[in-house]
């Protein structure tokens, strides 16, 4: 019970920053982008559970767009390797407005 409250209130924070983004766009009429970084496999139950509910919302709204990244950290095992991953999703993603890392 105690980590379906945390997933509650990551799911919670989520949707407050994807607010402030939404209020944000209202001004300056721009596609705001939402970056989520899930550091397990895609076929991960728990982490699927924290990301459909964002994935879902965001999708029916105008101006949002959110982009899905799974990296299976099992496969990062030293620095360099974590490096190369992180360089390459942020040259990837670089006009992105927001973050959400669920690992």
């Amino acid at each position: 019970m105690r980590l379906f409250l945390s997933w509650k209130r990551i799911i919670s924070l989520c949707f407050v920053l994807l607010h402030l983004s939404l209020s944000n766009a209202a001004v300056t009429k721009e596609q705001h982008r939402l970056l989520i970084i899930n550091s397990y496999n895609e076929g991960a139950p728990w982490s699927q559970t924290l990301i459909n509910p964002i994935m879902l919302q965001t999708s029916s709204i105008e101006d949002v767009c959110a982009d899905l990244v799974h990296i299976n950290g099992t496969f990062i095992r030293n620095d360099s390797l974590y490096n190369q991953m992180e360089e390459g999703i942020f040259q990837r993603y670089e006009k992105t407005n927001r973050i959400i890392w669920c690992s």
